[in-house]
């Protein structure tokens, strides 16, 4: 095989270079909106400050706030240090990526990993210091390890579906959704004795990881409440919605 060839075919190159463009453009673009309301929080003086801030945000969770709240401590502020923890999430998800298409046995799984790689939605995040990425992340090995829960189903690979689970919904809530799919998935094929153990361990871990979420949830949706109020801000169904929603993606 040529050394061509061989590099071709080894993921670790594709995901260099991968790393390499997304460090190089990593504070190319400023700061926008969305970026800046999440700083006002990350760089208060003091953890509780910062938590504080992050209840009055309607459906945050903390997770995603405390690891750039980290960062910013170890590295000091800059748009880099800002971005760093999205840019990590997203190799690292592209990695997931790769390691999926090998346990499905995709004959050629360098190239997923580049499908995935040049999604424009999943590039412009993993450039944006917002909690999206490491959510993204999070999903990619939720969804590897429910795979290995489905193959040997026991409670050590339930331990650790719960605990990605749970960290997701402590990082964006809405990340947890996949797992609705995947446990009804297993349930349409509870025929199979194995299927139906896989269903009740993953079952059980999504509600280990829902009643995790729970404290939180409770502590915050008031403050939730009482920002949206006084937002004025409303729902409206217009026209322009689909547009918005294209712009966004």
């Amino acid at each position: 095989m040529s050394l061509w060839r061989r590099l071709r075919n080894d993921f670790r190159v594709w995901l260099l270079c991968y790393t390499a463009v997304v460090f190089a453009c990593l504070s190319i673009r400023p700061l926008w909106l969305d970026e800046i309301l999440q700083l006002l929080g990350t760089t208060k003086a003091s953890l509780s400050e910062q938590l504080a801030w992050v209840v009055e945000n309607p459906g945050s969770a903390p997770l995603g706030w405390l690891t750039q709240y980290e960062m910013m401590r170890w590295l000091g502020s800059s748009v880099f240090a800002a971005r760093l923890p999205s840019a990590l999430d997203g190799i690292a998800a592209a990695y997931g990526v790769w390691l999926l298409a090998k346990r499905i046995e995709i004959r050629n799984p360098i190239l997923p990993l580049c499908l995935f790689m040049i999604v424009p939605l999943y590039f412009r995040y993993a450039l944006e210091a917002r909690a999206y990425e490491q959510a993204l992340c999070l999903s990619v090995f939720a969804t590897l390890s429910v795979l290995r829960l489905t193959e040997d189903p026991g409670w050590k690979a339930a331990v650790v579906y719960a605990l990605l689970l749970s960290a997701g919904l402590y990082t964006l809530p809405y990340s947890v959704f996949p797992a609705f799919g995947y446990s009804a998935y297993l349930f349409l094929r509870r025929t199979n004795p194995q299927a139906k153990k896989a269903f009740l361990f993953a079952t059980g871990s999504l509600i280990l990881a829902t009643l995790s979420f729970t404290p939180w949830y409770l502590a915050s949706r008031r403050h939730w409440h009482d920002s949206i109020e006084s937002s004025g801000f409303s729902f409206t169904l217009t026209p322009k919605l689909p547009l918005v929603m294209i712009r966004e993606i």
